[in-house]
């Protein structure tokens, strides 16, 4: 926001502060739709190596930039067959720190590339756990971020497919998990 001093008259410049919820465009949106509308790979459209080969070889011809393309070369390594198939979403979380890491990008560079890819039309982005897991087979946790310490298991249980949650880093005890009504699962314990 701009504001004029009326002692001065010069302009000064004012940052609004974040709202914490991130600016759509109208390609965003779209792209939403799109992801909201995948039912998964009919038999005969081949599986996931069969389309990241099939963007690949498009890539030059539709004007992506290398890093465009190795940014969701990068991606699709996290999914697997499964996450293509009749009824399922290919769904990566990964953090903007293990991104940069990989792509030898900074923090700030991560999130232009991510934002890059939804205007594309490639990616959609989630903005909570919640938004990740609607929809969803399972809660698979595989990091120790806040977020995922305290989720609110009745919510979860109700936006999954089916109340499954395999917890590879121990964060909740089975006890509790399973008396949310969930199928738990974790690692290391006795």
């Amino acid at each position: 926001m701009q504001t004029i001093n009326p002692g001065t008259g010069q302009k000064t410049m004012i940052k609004q502060p974040s709202n914490g919820f991130r600016r759509l465009s109208p390609a965003m949106l779209a792209t939403g739709r799109v992801a909201e509308n995948f039912t998964g790979l009919s038999d005969g459209e081949g599986g996931p190596g069969s389309i990241l080969a099939a963007f690949k070889a498009a890539a030059p011809y539709l004007g992506l930039s290398p890093r465009t393309v190795h940014a969701v070369d990068w991606l699709f390594r996290f999914t697997q067959r499964q996450d293509w198939e009749s009824g399922s979403r290919p769904v990566v979380w990964p953090s903007a720190f293990m991104q940069g890491e990989a792509l030898g990008l900074s923090l700030s560079q991560v999130k232009a590339l991510n934002r890059h890819l939804v205007e594309l039309g490639l990616v959609v982005m989630k903005d909570s756990p919640y938004a990740a897991i609607d929809g969803a087979d399972a809660v698979v946790i595989v990091t120790e971020w806040d977020a995922f310490r305290a989720l609110d298991l009745p919510r979860v249980k109700q936006l999954l497919n089916a109340p499954v949650l395999v917890d590879l880093r121990n964060i909740y005890t089975a006890e509790d998990v399973r008396a949310a009504g969930f199928e738990y699962t974790s690692i290391g314990r006795a």
